[in-house]
């Protein structure tokens, strides 16, 4: 009898998350797509793809990331041009579709 892996059942299932809309000054409105596989920022028009890590979301070139806070309520924009980061506590929350 052969039982398949855990991973082999649930590890491929794509988990659709939500989409946090939040604005970050001069950045204007950022979105953060949180779905896995597949997450990412969008700046403006421009969408770079994202990891996910312990309370945050990182562009995979690492130039950007948000961090937020664990009721993932606040939102903070970090790049090397603003290190000490930008803070949305009133983001748009939407559930993601497809």
């Amino acid at each position: 009898m052969h039982l398949a892996s855990a991973e082999s059942i649930y590890g491929k299932k794509a988990i659709l998350g939500h989409s946090y809309i939040c604005h970050f000054g001069k950045y204007g409105a950022v979105t953060i797509d949180t779905r896995d596989p597949g997450a990412s920022i969008t700046i403006g028009s421009i969408r770079h793809p994202a990891k996910d890590g312990s309370y945050f979301y990182q562009t995979d070139d690492g130039k950007i990331a948000i961090a937020f806070n664990p009721k993932m309520t606040a939102w903070t924009y970090l790049s090397e041009e603003d290190p000490d980061g930008i803070t949305d506590s009133h983001c748009k929350v939407r559930a993601n579709k497809k």
